[in-house]
């Protein structure tokens, strides 16, 4: 054989296998659907986003699997051809479908042995802390009981930056210990609709008499009224008041107060603050006046938490001074707020146990142990038939799907 038969015979050998990758014998599995069905509106002359002239089999290929994956799902839905063109033929259309589905299939499995799926995503903590008030109803502080995340510029919800390790997997489940044992209540019903009186608080007094240099003169008390002069926790927190949270839940509050010797926008607010937490917030603010207001504010409260009536934006007195230099406190110039009234209702639950707790355990009724201290459940099936329809009733609710 000479050198010139030689190229020519490479030659024909390289064009078969070319035209072997570009038209496989398989193609003919798909080419009768796109010729009768398809490539009327999807070629090199129309201006879709798809041109099966172009469009080649290679499907290891991540943009083309990812366009035959599309066409398969638009077809299989009847979306394509569009219900104003002629349907395709039964058995053309299911030849081709089977065997795209099988092909697609085998690219698939076969890139997931060789590379691995993609990287395991987990929910961040603030993401983790929202899921867990929505399964089980409760609110407060989750995501504190959680490690930190790593983030990817500001965000912490990127896959490759999240790390799975056991500290990780331990703070989750720390975490929904915690969340259901404040879902489940089957302690008695608090009966709790209760006065913060400050002005008559021995906690108080304490204050009252104090020294500036003690911590204290920088309130005072004028009749029924307590006057303040600065947002302060250490003396108005509710626990140290006789007001302690007995259980996890909504509350309702109601202040009556007004402003002290105005010249400009007082402010009176509610904050809730956790010690063992090292957390706390602003949950509600008023503008007030001279004249009394009565107000009120909703808050998810914790046997932890305390909350305290505060001023804010306030202005000093006309020479200037603030409050630690200015005593008595009850001679001072400076802005201030009244508080005349502090009102708590809560927790605030139609019924008893709370129905966060009877969401969680489907079909089972509650009736008081005969000591009082606590409820007891009633059962109509055996223990495991209730288990699992505990499990059916939350199971597709925590995986975001249908149980079938």
């Amino acid at each position: 054989m000479t050198v010139v038969q030689l190229s020519t015979a490479r030659r024909v050998v390289l064009i078969g296998a070319l035209l072997a990758w570009v038209q496989p014998a398989e193609a003919d599995e798909i080419q009768p659907l796109i010729e009768s069905s398809c490539i009327g509106c999807h070629d090199e002359n129309t201006e879709t986003r798809l041109d099966f002239t172009k469009l080649d089999r290679y499907f290891e290929d991540a943009d083309t699997f990812r366009a035959w994956v599309n066409i398969v799902d638009r077809i299989r839905k009847g979306q394509m051809p569009p219900a104003s063109e002629p349907r395709p033929d039964a058995q053309t259309q299911t030849t081709a479908l089977t065997f795209l589905k099988k092909k697609l299939f085998e690219v698939n499995r076969r890139q997931q042995q060789e590379h691995g799926r993609v990287p395991s995503r987990r929910l961040s903590r603030l993401e983790y802390e929202h899921t867990l008030h929505d399964l089980l109803g409760i609110g407060g502080q989750i995501a504190k009981l959680l490690p930190p995340g790593n983030k990817s510029g500001a965000l912490d919800v990127v896959t490759a930056k999240q790390d799975m390790s056991s500290v990780h997997v331990k703070g989750f489940l720390k975490a929904a210990d915690g969340a259901l044992d404040e879902a489940i209540q089957l302690g008695p019903k608090p009966r709790m609709a209760s006065e913060l009186d400050y002005v008559n608080s021995r906690y108080m007094q304490m204050w009252f008499e104090r020294s500036v240099r003690r911590g204290g003169g920088t309130v005072f008390r004028a009749g029924d009224d307590l006057i303040m002069f600065r947002g302060q926790n250490y003396n108005l927190r509710s626990d140290h008041n006789g007001l302690r949270i007995p259980v996890a839940g909504r509350y309702r509050i109601t202040v009556t107060g007004s402003a002290y010797q105005p010249r400009s926008s007082v402010t009176m607010s509610l904050r809730r603050q956790n010690d063992v937490q090292g957390d706390s917030e602003l949950f509600a603010a008023w503008d007030v006046d001279e004249k009394l207001r009565t107000v009120s504010a909703t808050q998810y409260l914790r046997p932890d938490d305390y909350f305290y009536v505060s001023a804010d934006e306030l202005e000093p007195a006309p020479d200037g001074k603030v409050i630690y230099n200015s005593q008595p406190a009850s001679e001072f110039k400076g802005e201030g707020v009244r508080v005349r009234k502090v009102v708590v209702e809560g927790p605030l639950e139609s019924t008893w146990p709370p129905q966060r707790t009877r969401a969680l355990f489907p079909g089972v009724e509650w009736e008081p142990a005969a000591n009082g201290r606590y409820y007891k459940p009633v059962t109509t099936k055996s223990h495991y038939e209730h288990i699992r329809d505990a499990v059916a009733a939350l199971a597709p609710r925590a995986f975001r799907r249908s149980s079938d």
